[in-house]
């Protein structure tokens, strides 16, 4: 069972110490891309921390289809053009697909997002 050093940050470690990626985490993302909107960046060390994570290791986890949609719209918001095409060439089409089914928010946002990359 992972401990709460660090909860308030929504950083969790393992109790060999490593990080663990959360649900909070999720939630922390959720914050500043629909509420908190004026620095998406914020949302940058949740969003590599979630990709990272085991749960996103899978093609066919909704954690990896919310991280890359996550990274691909903060990337486009900051102008990095590159990085955020990289992250968007890693939602396949089922991905995509289920992200408008299940996180229409989400969803749209990358919508809004893909134009500015070229995707």
């Amino acid at each position: 069972m992972a401990n709460s050093r660090g909860l308030a940050l929504a950083h969790v470690f393992g109790s060999d110490g490593t990080h663990v990626a959360t649900v909070a985490q999720e939630g922390l993302v959720r914050y500043y891309l629909f509420i908190e909107t004026e620095d998406f960046r914020k949302a940058l060390d949740s969003l590599n921390a979630l990709a990272a994570s085991p749960n996103a290791a899978s093609p066919d986890s909704p954690m990896r289809a919310f991280a890359y949609a996550g990274l691909s719209i903060v990337h486009a918001q900051m102008g990095n053009r590159e990085a955020a095409s990289a992250a968007a060439s890693q939602l396949t089409p089922a991905m995509r697909e289920r992200l408008r089914r299940t996180d229409d928010a989400m969803y749209r946002l990358l919508q809004t997002a893909l134009p500015s990359i070229g995707s």
